[in-house]
């Protein structure tokens, strides 16, 4: 098996996806997001079925711990004479106090229902994950190595645990030569004695490193402790492609309005135009001389939301609108004349080669 260019080879360990449950919204959101990566071939998630089990089995001792959390968060203390003492404040404090309570009981009744029915936001997020790519199991010979490391006291694992062998040794026989696998793992089994303080992330055995060089022919492994680390390195190559299909998209609707044959498709293709600002020069360039190359847009260009559409198009590009189109444009649109040199310019985000 060969790699595929530009994909991100990831295997998440199981203590990352127990660490969902801790992280807050905003960065369960953001790994919420990685199924659509997976979806699209950003990243390819390896995924042992030991690391789905490990999962599924430790959960209930995580939320045990936050249950007990949350059964002390109680307001309940002895009220001082001086307090008791002053009649219509003191019941007025333990009003407020019993309503506390009662709300603080309401809340912690919905949160378990979630935890019973596992639609807590990370269970979400972990099904999700789980959904988006194929469950790896292993077969005797993959545990019969696993087993072999373990009593060679080969990293991955602990000493009576085949965990982390297994799940080595799975990726050894499915990821492709020459790749570059990222883990993303806190254990240390897979990180280095040699791990240099001051760096953020930790570095991989060099026993593992070797391994998976020599069996991958070249390939490589590095790890990463948590989801920063890895979450950097998919944004620049998963941002890349969201450009790259986004100019796609936007080339393509463009090339359909050009082309409208008919009213009815022409507000169809604006409308879905709507949603691809900001254009590229080229495409903002197609988009005006369509105006007056084709009747199907030219016939209707009063029309309330072809109009909206040509003059947010000038509003946002007018300083890219060549000389030649410019005049004609602000015939149609009066309502535009405006000095085109006091608009800052707006940037798209790539370079354009269409």
């Amino acid at each position: 098996m060969t790699a595929i260019p530009d994909t991100l080879h990831v295997f998440f360990d199981s203590n990352v996806f127990l660490s969902l449950y801790d992280l807050t919204k905003s960065d369960l959101d953001e790994v919420e997001g990685l199924s659509n990566l997976i979806a699209d071939g950003t990243v390819t998630l390896y995924l042992p079925r030991q690391v789905v089990d490990e999962v599924q089995r430790t959960r209930d001792s995580i939320l045990a711990g936050v249950k007990a959390s949350l059964d002390r968060a109680t307001i309940k203390f002895p009220y001082p004479s001086i307090v008791k003492n002053e009649g219509s404040l003191c019941q007025q404090l333990r009003a407020t106090t019993k309503r506390w309570n009662d709300d603080r009981n309401q809340v912690i009744r919905a949160v378990f229902r979630r935890i019973n029915t596992k639609t807590l936001h990370a269970d979400i997020v972990i099904h999700k994950l789980f959904a988006s790519t194929k469950i790896l199991d292993a077969n005797k010979e993959i545990v019969d190595r696993a087993r072999l490391r373990m009593d060679l006291r080969n990293p991955p694992g602990k000493t009576g645990s085949l965990g982390d062998a297994i799940n080595w040794e799975t990726l050894l026989s499915v990821v492709p030569d020459g790749v570059k696998l990222m883990i993303v793992s806190n254990d240390k089994d897979f990180s280095s004695e040699l791990h240099e303080p001051k760096r953020h992330e930790p570095r991989i055995k060099s026993f593992l490193s070797q391994e998976w060089s020599n069996a991958k022919h070249g390939g490589s492994v590095v790890l990463h402790s948590d989801f920063i680390g890895f979450t950097d390195a998919c944004k620049q190559v998963g941002q890349l492609k969201i450009e790259e299909a986004r100019r796609e998209r936007q080339n393509a609707l463009v090339s359909r309005l050009v082309e409208s044959g008919s009213f009815v498709s022409t507000h169809e293709w604006i409308s879905a135009l709507n949603q691809c600002f900001p254009f590229t020069p080229n495409n903002v360039e197609r988009l005006v001389e369509a105006l007056f190359s084709n009747e199907q847009i030219g016939w209707i260009h009063t029309d309330s939301d072809v109009s909206a559409f040509f003059v947010r198009l000038h509003t946002e590009h007018g300083h890219q609108i060549p000389d030649r189109l410019l005049d004609l444009f602000l015939e149609h649109y009066p309502q535009c004349k405006v000095d085109r040199l006091k608009r800052p310019p707006v940037s798209f985000c790539s370079s354009e080669s269409a």
